[in-house]
């Protein structure tokens, strides 16, 4: 369960890279994960570590609306 994760939270732009909600960092999926070949990316995803500066690993797909349960107080400004 990555509850404690949520502040690691990153979602698809339409340029192809993730962008973190809560400080609008651009990353990208390690290129060794399994998602990486999927034939849609997810648009809402969970990291445990940034590596090389860009790199999100150990990722898990969410939903977006999730955030907001597990800890509206956090993203009160950044979702909207």
């Amino acid at each position: 369960y990555n509850a404690g994760l949520f502040a690691n939270a990153a979602i698809l732009k339409s340029n192809g890279l993730y962008e973190t909600i809560r400080d609008s960092v651009e990353l990208q999926l390690h290129p060794d994960s399994a998602l990486v070949d999927m034939k849609k990316p997810p648009e809402c995803v969970l990291y445990t570590e940034v590596t090389q500066g860009k790199y999100m690993r150990e990722v898990s797909v969410i939903q977006q609306d999730w955030l907001t349960e597990i800890a509206g107080h956090y993203y009160k400004n950044n979702m909207e």
